[in-house]
């Protein structure tokens, strides 16, 4: 194919998305907002049904065989021979995608602010100066309140809050805790990497306020003793309200079509398999996306669970415990929460 494909959104589901269609000979341009590739408040962890397998190896940070996973009232050490979980940086991972790109053809364009969209064109500044791009297909690759979402009049009503710090600390292990007494139907974490830790919490819904939420992040590391000390803290929104992902000439990927898990916030693994699966259908439009509707599924069983879990406090509280309790007996494993399929 030769049409022209702008991308708008340099995380990993763009810069997939973007290589993919250059390799099939499609002229990309991808507009990035930012001054950097890769930086976003995120834990940072990849897991081993998603995305372990396809990292390069210089990339991941820290493996994980053991998850600790705490509760209101119990904690479990699960183990498996095979890393469950690993780290990366998400600077490192954004760094390597674009050079891919870049490698494949596409023309990667920084500091591109997006001010409108019409049927044929994306405007946009960049270095002070207004630049029209004339497209054949539009991708939304570009987060949480995504421009070309809200062109193609897409609402967004269900969006989740993550808060982190990055300190300068060594931690033995990865911690989840689930305790709804504290963060309701979230969680905090604790995830090591090379030479930092990611500590943090993340819920999506009403009920409490960032505020409120980083109020009570505080309190959890307090009682774990975790001192962060001078570091900046970095909170964003998190769009978990997926309705479809392509709308005439325009789709929607990763984030930009709410693709993340409103239980765990993991986004990344569904934003490279959407990715793959736009790509594949803008160069064949009679490819049927069954990697896509397969964790469209799961998304809508994580929506189904999360709207349970947040109908009062009481029941979240009975399903966390009985999680562990399940995790403790092997009859299933941390995977069960993965966005992964299969």
């Amino acid at each position: 194919m030769s049409d022209t494909v702008v991308v708008v959104g340099g995380g990993p589901g763009g810069l997939r998305c973007a290589k993919l269609l250059a390799d099939c000979g499609a002229r990309i341009v991808l507009l990035e907002k930012n001054s950097r590739i890769g930086p976003k408040v995120c834990a940072g962890g990849i897991t081993e049904k998603g995305l372990l397998a396809h990292i390069p190896r210089q990339l991941i940070e820290k493996s994980f065989t053991d998850q600790v996973i705490e509760t209101h009232r119990q904690l479990c050490r699960y183990h498996n021979d095979t890393p469950l979980i690993a780290t990366v940086n998400r600077t490192a991972l954004g760094a390597h995608m674009a050079r891919e790109a870049t490698t494949s053809g596409v023309r990667i364009i920084k500091s591109a602010r997006v001010t409108s969209i019409t049927n044929h064109s994306v405007h946009y500044v960049h270095n002070n100066k207004e630049h029209e791009l004339r497209y054949h297909f539009l991708i939304g690759a570009d987060g949480a309140l995504s421009p070309v979402r809200s062109f193609c009049r897409v609402p967004s009503r269900h969006f989740g809050v993550g808060i982190k710090f990055t300190i300068e600390a060594a931690f033995p292990e990865m911690v989840w805790n689930f305790d709804p007494y504290r963060f309701q139907s979230g969680y905090s974490w604790i995830f090591p990497h090379a030479a930092t830790a990611s500590v943090g919490v993340y819920r999506c819904g009403t009920g409490l306020s960032p505020v409120q939420l980083r109020a009570r992040l505080s309190q959890w590391l307090a009682d774990k003793k975790i001192d962060v000390g001078n570091s900046s803290l970095k909170a964003a929104r998190v769009n978990c309200d997926y309705r479809g992902f392509q709308f005439g000439r325009c789709f929607l990927v990763g984030e930009a079509a709410g693709l993340v898990s409103p239980i765990t916030g993991e986004g990344i693994y569904p934003a490279l398999v959407s990715a793959q699966e736009v790509s594949r259908l803008i160069v064949d439009p009679h490819y049927e996306p069954k990697l896509l509707w397969a964790m469209v599924k799961k998304y809508r069983m994580h929506r189904i669970l999360h709207t349970i879990a947040n109908l009062h406090t009481g029941l979240t509280f009975v399903l966390s415990e009985c999680f562990v309790q399940a995790l403790k007996r092997r009859v299933i494993s941390p995977a069960a929460l993965e966005m992964a399929t299969g």
